[in-house]
């Protein structure tokens, strides 16, 4: 006991020893939250709760194996742990357990969200519902949404009435139609069908809310609404639920993550005991004085005072470049004289930014000056095209139904299998009710194939067999690789990107082969389902000498001894879209919090007053963000052009002067008319508020330049809208 106890301070201490009942631990960033959670998993254990009996959540696979690893350590007999994973995993685990129950096929596969796009595809072009009209990924995004918030088909028609709504209603039935077809379910599936099993079958849950007598559920504050009812289910008998989280790190309220989850917590559970840890062992007091001073302007939230014994640190600089070139310019700069002054790896610096297509001239810029980088969430080993091939064949030999694997490796590689040979084997399949392999085997028996596809049809059946008669999962690597076809056409090639495939094939096996060492009594399912459920940040590790360039969102839960944060405009960050609610606004600023927090010793914002959007520049006003930093906790950088005094953009010179002095009349709401000079706030019908920043006659009307607010400057001449004079 003394073990686990041992260095945690008096709050951490608190939690962790926390005898029982509902509990909402606030943990500010870099309070120690992991290993709070870790060592109130292994007190539970030491305590005499047998370790099958806690069931411990969270939203990554990184996140769930680095708090698995740490109980290890903590706890005596590590081969018994508890369930620590994540909210899918978990839900996957019980629904492969109970699958008669849930009405599913014990060996169904999960598809990602490419294959969710090529069935919505079909789906559309069956339905006869053109894409411009109701797009793939709009579409699946409207389900996503109504699956996290536990709406069927059914209730999802009944709920929403509008002709969007009614054409999605529609689609959706009949997406969970193909799914069921092909003994398939998506992300989205596995909790709403926990929840649904739980509800149809009350035995079932009492089997685990009777098993589970603690739950820990990790960042609470990003749960959904599906998630949040599956909690409350599954506490309703011992009501042992410690939650912990941060409401000022809620940032995906875009995909369903609901704040008030954790800011309503004691309305929930009257009875809770609420902990507060304050104490952050990250940041130095500068970065954490300035990060609090952004956060704290946000009204929905329940309010910590962090503190730190860290030193003091260098204040936060902010830099604004004369465009994005000189912005990337002032951050390749400093990596570079950081490394060589102070000692700095490339591994210590992150480049944050608010949208991927940011990215594009930092790559260049660090190129360009010979500095190792890797942008963290691009384009995923298991998210290559050769190996979602292989990935394809390995679960149609374990599923049959999924006809999305099928459709995919049918001609992969090319045999001679056409459109029409497809049409075909779908028709019968169709006209049997049977699974498109049934229907392939059935064609070929008949004699109904041409000569061609026969033999293409026949390799395939054959590669399925062998696959699934392998009595081991190397073997069945192995034959995906190389009895499908798929290495020989690729060496066949000759070119430098076919060997690359080449290389990622031979990975593949070698990745499969360490999996089946780690789990040598594991079946496919098992295989396949870790590969469905790694996420974008799992492969961080696996690059330690590079600059990271990622999204503020992919950086929740990492952190850097220096971090830059890039692009920090109004209109980019916070992004134009969310500058029409308070509650927007708010979440911009957590994200904005967020990546302030990542940063242990050093923190820069930069900005760029004019930036290439579609090809036009766009002058930009810098972030209120930036302006709402306590002063004392900031300082400016020489930017490219000009330092500019407390961050107050001001036009350059030749624009003002030749701008300056011009008035005029101006049309207002109602038909009146007010006199109009730069300096004037006005609100336009689509663009909304802005200031003017100049004034010319043309014509007998004016034509203003009016800096709008996450739009950038627009021409805007007088008599064509309605603008008014605010």
């Amino acid at each position: 006991m003394d073990k686990i106890l041992k260095n945690l301070n008096d709050t951490q201490r608190e939690v962790v020893t926390f005898d029982q009942g509902p509990a909402l631990v606030l943990a500010g960033a870099g309070s120690g939250k992991t290993r709070v959670l870790t060592h109130r998993i292994a007190y539970l254990v030491a305590s005499g709760i047998h370790p099958d009996r806690i069931l411990a959540v969270t939203f990554t696979n990184k996140a769930a194996k680095e708090m698995r690893e740490r109980a290890s350590r903590l706890i005596p007999s590590p081969g018994a742990l508890p369930w620590i994973t994540t909210f899918h995993s978990a839900c996957l685990r019980i629904l492969r357990i109970e699958a008669k129950s849930a009405g599913l096929n014990p060996n169904f596969v999960i598809y990602d969200s490419t294959d969710q796009v090529q069935l919505m595809r079909r789906i559309l072009k069956d339905l006869d519902i053109g894409e411009r009209s109701l797009s793939p990924q709009g579409v699946l995004y409207a389900i996503e949404i109504a699956k996290n918030r536990l709406m069927t088909p059914d209730l999802f028609r009944e709920t929403y009435q509008d002709p969007f709504s009614r054409r999605t209603a529609r689609v959706y039935a009949r997406y969970q139609e193909e799914l069921k077809k092909s003994s398939a379910l998506d992300f989205s599936d596995l909790i709403m069908g926990c929840v649904i099993l739980f509800d149809e079958n009350p035995q079932i849950l009492d089997k685990y809310r009777e098993r589970f007598i603690h739950l820990l559920v990790d960042e609470y504050q990003d749960t959904n609404f599906a998630q949040y009812e599956l909690i409350k289910r599954l506490v309703s008998k011992h009501r042992n639920l410690c939650v912990v989280g941060d409401d000022d790190q809620s940032i995906y309220r875009w995909r369903g993550a609901d704040l008030g989850n954790i800011l309503d917590f004691e309305n929930d559970f009257p009875d809770c005991v609420v902990f507060r840890m304050e104490k952050n062992y990250r940041s130095t007091k500068s970065i954490l004085a300035a990060s609090g001073s952004v956060v704290e302007k946000n009204t929905g939230r329940k309010g910590k005072t962090l503190y730190t014994d860290n030193e003091e640190g260098n204040k936060v600089v902010f830099f604004e470049g004369y465009d994005d070139r000189d912005e990337t310019g002032y951050a390749v700069r400093t990596i570079a004289g950081l490394m060589e002054d102070f000692g700095y790896d490339a591994k210590d610096f992150a480049i944050f930014y608010r949208t991927n297509a940011q990215s594009r001239p930092f790559e260049d810029e660090l190129m360009g000056a010979g500095i190792p980088y890797q942008v963290v969430g691009g384009m995923r080993f298991y998210e290559r095209m050769e190996i979602k091939d292989v990935v394809a064949y390995l679960r149609l030999a374990g599923s049959p139904d999924d006809a999305q694997s099928f459709l995919r490796i049918v001609n992969v590689p090319p045999r001679g299998v056409g459109a029409k040979t497809i049409e075909k084997i779908e028709e019968l399949a169709k006209e049997k009710t049977v699974n498109l392999v049934d229907a392939s085997e059935s064609l070929l028996k008949e004699g109904r194939l041409s000569k061609k596809a026969a033999d293409g049809i026949d390799m395939l059946l054959k590669v399925l067999k062998s696959i699934s008669e392998s009595d081991s999962l190397y073997g069945a690597a192995m034959g995906a690789v190389f009895d499908s076809g798929m290495f020989d056409y690729y060496r066949s090639m000759g070119t430098v990107e076919a060997e690359g495939r080449i290389e990622n094939l031979n990975e593949f096996i070698t990745a499969v082969s360490e999996f089946e060492e780690k789990n040598p009594d594991a079946p496919l399912s098992d295989l396949l389902d870790q590969i469905a459920l790694v996420s974008d940040v799992d492969g961080l590790d696996d690059v330690r000498t590079r600059v990271s360039l990622l999204t503020i969102h992919s950086a929740k839960g990492l952190e850097f001894p220096v971090v830059i944060i890039a692009g920090m405009e109004e209109g980019l960050f916070p992004h134009g879209r969310s500058l029409d609610t308070i509650e927007d606004i708010e979440e911009e600023r957590r994200l904005c919090y967020v990546g302030m927090t990542r940063a242990k010793e050093r923190l820069y914002l930069t900005s760029a007053r004019r930036r290439r959007v579609f090809g036009t520049e766009r002058i930009n006003s810098v972030s209120r963000f930036v302006h709402e930093v306590d002063r004392n906790y900031i300082e400016t950088a020489g930017s490219g052009f000009r330092a500019h005094d407390e961050y107050k953009l001001e036009l350059d010179e030749d624009y003002a002067r030749e701008n300056r002095g011009i008035t005029g009349r101006f049309d207002k709401i109602g038909g009146s008319t007010q006199t109009i000079a730069p300096g004037v706030r006005i609100k336009h019908p689509d663009f909304g508020y802005g200031i003017v920043k100049g004034v010319e006659e043309i014509g007998g009307r004016l034509k203003l330049t009016v800096l709008f607010s996450g739009y950038g400057i627009k021409k805007v001449i007088s008599g064509y809208v309605p603008i008014e004079i605010v």
